[in-house]
């Protein structure tokens, strides 16, 4: 008697050109809970709900996983093999595909078979067998997250490297997904399947974007050329328990760092990538800027901040007018350097958001 056709199909199913009716779904049963599959027909989708469990009793089938556009290859498993036991005893959804490489035939057990076995066995033994399922998630759990934390160094290495080969930041860098994967192996022993989670965890903290060449490949992209190295100096700093100034300055002299740059681009002058800029001529940018006569609340307590935390370099200078003499204050600073400051600082809350918590989000 034909099974009845599934009321669901995955996304990754429908991707594959596998409809409810088409090769794909199974297509047989024999006994009850016998179920036979032809070549190319998925067991299960990952992604999908889990209710069954399966033990190949002919043929073999392969177990996939999705990486980007494509399907990777975990393993080929043959006749006694046993498969979807997690998602079976715990309800989790599939973590992988199975699809039969050829004529396949395979015993289903589904929560109501199982239940009924559950109900012969002791209830201690029925509990001790959700506890091992449970910690077995717990620790798959865990290995996932050591793989991004340790992965998360390579991977930025490899990114900032390949910024600075590519030399103009002004221009939109786009990197191919197999290249970054391929160095990540060579260089680090970090498998594909390890990378690519790095670098969808990545994306989710919105240090890279992953996108698709309008020739259909997978691509990096960046929201900022400069992030994945700043993200690696801060990573740095951390591992070394050092304080970067940035981090402690309040959001008013941050707000006060923009400003300089700002006067600094208009008023100041250079030389190379050094700035000079009138004290004087600051405070009388930033009223003009307010159109007020007054300056910003807290002015002289944020430029004192950032001189201290020597974030602006400050030097004295004696000034001669016809009737008398002052001194004022002169602002040193890189601007590249300074730049780089305000971008760390305005990343640093999301730099410090451990790489494999929030990406379990």
């Amino acid at each position: 008697m034909p099974l009845p056709a599934p009321k669901q199909v995955s996304k990754i199913g429908q991707r594959m050109g596998k409809k409810p009716g088409q090769p794909g779904l199974p297509s047989t049963a024999a006994p009850s809970n016998e179920r036979s599959y032809k070549a190319g027909d998925f067991l299960f989708m990952e992604g999908d709900s889990g209710r069954e469990m399966f033990i190949i009793k002919k043929g073999n089938l392969k177990v996939l996983k999705q990486e980007g556009p494509k399907m990777v290859e975990l393993a080929t498993l043959g006749a006694g093999s046993v498969l979807g036991e997690m998602s079976l005893l715990d309800n989790a959804a599939r973590s992988a595909t199975a699809r039969a490489q050829d004529e396949v035939t395979a015993v289903v057990i589904d929560e109501k078979m199982l239940d009924a076995v559950l109900d012969k066995v002791p209830v201690w033994l029925s509990s001790v067998i959700k506890i091992v399922v449970q910690r077995l998630r717990e620790t798959t759990q865990r290995k996932r997250m050591d793989i991004l934390r340790n992965g998360v160094v390579p991977v930025l290495r490899i990114l900032a490297c390949e910024i600075k080969v590519a030399g103009d930041k002004s221009k939109e860098l786009s990197l191919a997904i197999e290249k970054v994967q391929e160095a990540a192996l060579a260089l680090f022993g970090l498998s594909t399947l390890d990378s690519q989670a790095v670098l969808e965890a990545l994306d989710f903290k919105h240090v890279i974007k992953l996108a698709y060449s309008a020739k259909g490949n997978q691509v990096i992209t960046f929201t900022d050329p400069d992030i994945p190295e700043l993200y690696l100096d801060c990573l740095f700093a951390k591992w070394k328990s050092l304080k970067r100034p940035v981090e402690e300055i309040s959001p008013g002299a941050a707000n006060m760092l923009s400003l300089v740059l700002e006067a600094g681009a208009e008023k100041g002058r250079r030389q190379q990538t050094m700035v000079q800029l009138d004290a004087k001529q600051f405070e009388l940018y930033l009223q003009k800027k307010e159109e007020g006569a007054k300056l910003p609340p807290n002015f002289h307590d944020y430029m004192d901040e950032l001189v201290e935390k020597k974030i602006l370099n400050s030097d004295s200078k004696d000034v001669k007018t016809a009737n008398s003499t002052y001194t004022n204050q002169i602002l040193n600073y890189d601007e590249v350097g300074l730049r780089k400051s305000l971008k760390e600082y305005l990343w640093t809350e999301i730099f410090s958001l451990d790489i494999a918590e929030i990406s379990a989000v």
